[in-house]
């Protein structure tokens, strides 16, 4: 059985109505929603005096019945809404044109559909009024930024639920569920000025992008309008402190590719001095000072075959030297990957003999045309 709440101003509403339009739905609804719209927001604090919620356990109880009946509701509300297609699908299959029976089925159908709305209205508003009893009790002011959860959370989830429960009995009852929204936004706004010293010196304290928008996230209520001010600053601080590490994170960057740099060029600058020294013992005929420069293990490739270990590569440096080639063996140089290279020219092609180190000794010898 749905609890049935006396509220003084509520009954006033009715009585002005008449006897008969006092009975239905419809007028309970038109009644709650006026009352919802014209009662003045808690304060938390100053707890409110309702006959029938004097304790906490009554007050939930009130909530859990209402919110119930609500949900119950949703049956009645697709059965009232299949029987108006039906109805509209028969009026369409006539021409358009409804006979006596079909306007008195739809006229009584709408008026179920519509006393079922004042039903669930009136039974938010009793929710409502159960909530507000709540919050006038509750102990809310408190830093959202070191109490958490947020101080106002569960009323916010208590209002998304109703929300939730009424939503598809649309316009006829929303208001109601606006209207605490719209008290949680008030008190919400209160608690951040009341704390707004002490905030913004959290945030003084956070000194990083990650750890502000932490404290954005504690003083959020998303659903909550009139929250903005006091988060719309933290929020800047926040954007100004990311944009400020970015910058700082691409100077880092830049840093880092700036000495990886000096660093490759300091390497291959190394690097060409012990193919200088090669090349110079190659053209002037110090064929075993230039093998002494590879490593035992060094590679050999080129068009005419390859070879792997000191002793092959030496046995074709010598079969080159001593085969009456006459190969002209340019200046080594450095490429734009750091790569030491020379140009090689030889019975009127060119072509080029790149390095590879290791150790401060040629580890790869590769010919290319």
């Amino acid at each position: 059985m749905r609890l049935r709440l006396l509220v003084p101003a509520w009954c006033a509403m009715l009585a002005l109505a008449s006897p008969a339009a006092a009975q239905d739905g419809a007028a309970r609804g038109a009644a709650a929603l006026r009352w919802a719209q014209s009662f003045a927001c808690p304060l938390p604090g100053e707890p409110l005096q309702i006959a029938g919620l004097e304790s906490p356990a009554r007050v939930e109880s009130t909530k859990a019945e209402n919110l119930a009946y609500i949900q119950s509701r949703q049956q009645s509300l697709d059965l009232a809404l299949r029987a108006r297609t039906q109805i509209e699908s028969e009026v369409a299959q006539s021409g358009g044109k409804a006979g006596k029976r079909l306007q008195k089925a739809f006229a009584e159908l709408d008026g179920k559909i519509n006393d079922l709305g004042g039903d669930v209205a009136d039974s938010l508003a009793q929710w409502l009024m159960a909530e507000y009893v709540a919050l006038s009790n509750a102990d809310v002011f408190h830093n959202p930024v070191t109490h958490t959860p947020h101080p106002l959370a569960s009323f916010v989830a208590d209002a998304e639920r109703a929300r939730v429960a009424a939503a598809p009995f649309g316009p006829a009852v929303l208001p109601i569920t606006d209207r605490l929204f719209e008290c949680l936004g008030g008190i919400n706004q209160t608690i951040l000025s009341t704390f707004e010293p002490e905030i913004l010196s959290d945030v003084e304290a956070a000194r990083t992008a990650s750890a502000v928008q932490e404290i954005v996230n504690r003083l959020e209520l998303p659903p909550l309008r009139g929250s903005g001010g006091l988060i719309e600053q933290v929020r800047s601080i926040q954007l100004a402190l990311a944009e400020e590490e970015r910058r700082t994170a691409e100077r880092q960057r830049a840093e880092r590719d700036a000495e990886a740099r000096r660093i490759l060029l300091a390497e291959a600058e190394r690097e060409l001095g012990i193919a200088r020294r090669y090349v110079g013992f190659i053209n002037a005929g110090r064929i075993n000072d230039a093998i002494a420069l590879l490593t035992p293990d060094v590679v050999l490739q080129s068009p005419r075959g390859n070879a792997q270990g000191r002793q092959a590569v030496a046995a074709r440096m010598r079969d080159a030297a001593g085969g009456g080639n006459q190969a002209n063996i340019g200046a080594p140089q450095i490429d734009g990957n750091h790569t030491i290279f020379v140009t090689v020219t030889a019975n009127g092609q060119s072509g080029r003999m790149i390095f590879g180190f290791r150790d401060r000794l040629i580890a790869a010898i590769r010919l290319v045309q």
